[in-house]
Order: structure tokens, then C-alpha cells, then sequence
């Protein structure tokens, strides 16, 4: 989750309260995805990262953008009131529920070490944030859209007079985050299970 908070900071400089809530829908969609359609998790995944997207999208146009235009900080608060919304709606449709998610690696431990037992599951989610972690350094170091993003990280008044859409790359950010938010919380859905306010938890 913190690499999701990162992205949308470097481009709006400040904290969106509803990354928690994009990671719960990650987790609600796999669980939903594999209990009503049968999905494979392999096929359920692009679907989840590609909607928690879309709700970061929808969750900037509704509570993020018209308050950037008047130069307001309201908006941080206005997350914080779309991930109760978010939380709301999953509520409501699973009947808050607490649904267990399928195991996506073995659940048998390979060793331990000092009491603590090493799961495929465990290392796993460890290699994803390294893979996660090394593309997003990549994408931002290595390409032009990344690069734009530095700009505005580290100057943003300068970065728009040099011709750069802060605007569409802010959606971008919050989509890419939402993306991220949403694979973590698909893979976090097999140690925690799913449930409506794990969002919170995690936020």
C-alpha cells in the first residue's frame, strides 16, 4: 500500500485516504471473482488490478479534481469519504460478511524461524512488493511519462509551465496506484480473508 500512497504523493503532494479501501475491493473482487464465476486466480487478478484502477479514476474525478481546481485541501478529506462509501457498497452487497479467500500459493510451511512459520504465500507477497517496487523505480527513472512525473514532484508550477498535463498525469498516477492497491489486496486476501472495513487496517 505504500508504494500506492507514494505515486499519488509525488504528484499531488498529499495523502489520499481511500488507497485502503481500493486494497479492500482488490481483495472482495478475487473473492468474488473465484466464488460466483470460478475464475483461476491467474485470470482473476488482471480483471482485480484493472478495477481497483478504475475506481482510483472514478475516485479522482469525483473527490479529487474539482477540489485541485480551487486550490483546495478538502480533498484529502473527501477520499477519506469515498473509501467509507467504497466500504459502504461492499458492505451492503456481502452483507459484511468476512469471506475466506483462496489460497493463490501451498499453504504448507517450508521452515520456520523462531516460532514463526515461512509460507509459499508469505514469500511470495514479499517477491511482488521487491517486482512491484523495481518496475515502478524503473518506470520512473527510465521513461518520459515517469520523468514527468519527477518534474512535478519536484516542481510543479515549473513542470506546467514547460508544456507537462499535471491534470492527466495526476488520473494516471491515482490509476496506476489504484492498480497496485488493488494487487495487494488480492494478495493479502489469502492471510487476512475479505471483509468490508480491512481497508481501514490497512490505511
Amino acid at each position: 500500500p505504500a508504494l500506492a500512497h507514494n505515486i499519488v504523493v509525488i504528484t499531488t503532494m498529499g495523502l489520499n485516504c481511500a488507497k485502503g479501501g481500493v486494497l479492500m475491493s482488490g481483495a472482495m473482487h478475487g473473492v468474488l471473482l473465484d466464488r460466483l464465476l470460478k475464475w483461476p486466480w491467474y485470470a482473476a487478478l488482471p480483471v482485480t488490478v484493472a478495477a481497483g484502477a478504475l475506481i482510483a479514476i472514478a475516485e479522482y474525478d469525483l473527490t479529487v479534481r474539482p477540489l485541485l481546481r480551487r486550490h483546495s485541501e478538502g480533498w484529502i478529506i473527501a477520499t477519506f469519504a469515498f473509501a467509507l462509501v467504497l466500504q459502504a457498497f461492499f458492505a451492503l452487497g456481502m452483507r459484511n460478511q468476512v469471506l475466506a479467500f483462496p489460497d493463490l500459493l501451498p499453504n504448507v510451511p517450508l521452515f520456520t524461524i523462531a516460532g514463526i512459520r515461512i509460507v509459499p504465500q508469505s514469500i511470495g507477497m514479499a517477491l511482488s512488493a521487491l517486482v512491484i517496487a523495481a518496475a515502478l523505480h524503473l518506470f520512473i527513472q527510465r521513461t518520459l511519462l515517469g520523468k514527468a512525473l519527477s518534474a512535478i514532484a519536484q516542481d510543479s508550477d515549473s513542470a506546467a509551465l514547460r508544456g507537462i498535463p499535471i491534470q492527466r498525469l495526476s488520473l494516471l498516477a491515482f490509476a496506476i496506484a489504484g492498480g497496485i492497491a488493488a494487487f495487494t489486496g488480492f494478495l493479502a486476501g489469502p492471510v487476512t480473508s475479505a471483509f468490508p472495513a480491512m481497508g481501514l487496517d490497512f490505511a
